[in-house]
């Protein structure tokens, strides 16, 4: 992992990640950056889940998430990461399932309202509270299968 300072234009070396991963749901909740599942080299995803903290420069080892997934839809509201679509891998269908991870207790919460539709690497945003699922796909592999315009809306 790599840090930019703005004021110096310079990048430097931080603590790698714990497990190494692309298109896991990473963002700010409290003071920490959270990485929740992502895609693994072995070509499936992890249910891994760790903070890094810049203030001590350290990766620590969060709650898993329950269904491993990557290339979900995902942002941080008021200190709790939801994450939401994804698939279990490149290859295989996406899914529906939303959960929600809170830092202040260290624990999932599961069962929440399903997405309407499967999608896989979607855009993500927050805006009012709500969490926002742009667009995505039916295949995990970039530029492959169907190219969804959805508009997803889940307000906790």
């Amino acid at each position: 992992m790599e840090s930019y300072n703005p004021v110096t234009n310079q990048w430097k070396e931080v603590a790698p990640l714990k497990v190494g991963k692309s298109l896991a749901a990473v963002s700010l909740v409290g003071s920490v950056i959270v990485a929740a599942g992502g895609l693994t080299n072995s070509g499936m995803a992890t249910a891994d889940n760790e903070a890094y903290s810049a203030e001590r420069n350290i990766w620590i080892t969060l709650a898993p998430v329950p269904t491993a997934r990557q290339g979900g839809c995902f942002e941080a509201m008021t200190g709790v990461l939801y994450f939401g679509g994804g698939n279990t891998s490149g290859n295989d269908y996406p899914l529906t399932v939303l959960e929600a991870y809170t830092l202040e207790t260290n624990s999932w919460t599961t069962g929440l309202a399903s997405m309407p539709n499967a999608v896989v690497n979607p855009g993500s945003a927050s805006v009012g509270g709500r969490l926002y699922c742009f667009g995505g796909s039916d295949d995990g592999n970039l530029f492959q299968g169907n190219i969804f315009n959805y508009v997803q809306i889940y307000q906790p």
